[in-house]
Formats: structure tokens, sequence, C-alpha cells
């Protein structure tokens, strides 16, 4: 999906194409809200609109679901994301807003732990531990500190460096 943000000409509104009028006048008006609370939220305001997406009813020009009726979502915090996830991914065909891939894509992934990692893999840059591993921290200058059995940085180092530890435990 594309979306293209244009620059207006000095002096010029953005055109107002929000509507909240029916469709048709046998067609209802959902408007709806979605609560803060993170994930949950996300998860109870998806919910709601999946019921919504397979519920279906006849009107005069055919038969539609309710979600292709939801003209405004009012939402705060983890509401939000199910909200703009509904509204971008909503169309023709699509009246469910693609609601497996937010549950897929988001709501049943631990994102926290792929935050840590990613916000780990940013801070820290040291190679996997395997024998190959901590030879080559040994290589890069790293002495021994036999009385706590880590491989630590070299007493004399520059100022304001810090010092890498890498324990590890003794069998036997």
């Amino acid at each position: 999906m594309h979306i293209e943000n244009t620059p207006l000409q000095a002096g010029d509104g953005n055109p107002d194409l929000r509507t909240i009028d029916p469709a048709s006048p046998d067609r209802p008006v959902v408007l709806m809200t979605f609560s803060g609370g993170g994930s949950r939220a996300a998860a109870l305001a998806e919910s709601v609109l999946r019921e919504l997406s397979q519920t279906s009813y006849a009107a005069s020009d055919g038969p539609h679901v309710l979600t292709e009726d939801v003209k405004l979502i009012s939402s705060v915090s983890g509401g939000s994301v199910t909200a703009a996830w509904f509204g971008l991914r909503r169309g023709p065909g699509h009246w469910d807003g693609d609601l497996d891939g937010l549950r897929n894509d988001f709501l049943t992934k631990d994102n926290m732990a792929a935050l840590e990692l990613d916000a780990a893999s940013e801070i820290v840059k040291v190679p996997p531990l395997t024998v190959d591993g901590v030879a080559r921290l040994l290589a890069a200058g790293l002495g021994t500190d036999r009385a706590h059995g880590s491989a630590t940085s070299p007493r004399r180092r520059a100022p304001n460096q810090g010092a890498i530890t890498v324990r590890g435990c003794r069998r036997g």
C-alpha cells in the first residue's frame, strides 16, 4: 500500500473527504470508540471489528457486512493500533481491514522480546560466545581474570572506555 502526502498550495486547506452520511437510507452508520490499554485494548478492538466483519445484512443495494458502514473510529493508545490498521487496510474487497494480518503480525507476536533483541543487538556488538568467539575477544586485547574465571578488559584502557566482561562457568 502506498500513501502519498502531497504538498498543499499556500493558503489551501485539506479537502474534507469525510462524511458520516449512510451509503443509502436503509444502511446504518457505525461510529466506534476504542479505549487504551496496550495490546489488550488492541486485541479487544480487533475482536469487535472481526465480529462486525462477519455480521451481514441485506439492504436495497444488496448484501453488506457491518464494517462497510464504519464511518468514524475515535481511539486512544492501544485501541489506536487497531483503528489505524483497520483504517489503512479496509476497502472494497477487504471490508474486514485485513484483521488476520493484524492478529498475525502484531497481536500474537511477542513484540517486547523482538524490541528488546533489536535494542540489545544495536547496543552490544559481541561475537557469538563459542570457542572461536572467546578466542576473538582474547585476540582483541582482552586479558584473563583468573580469580573470577572471566575474560576482562586490560586494566590500562583509555578514559571513558567501557570494560567488557564475559563470565563463564567451569566444569568439573
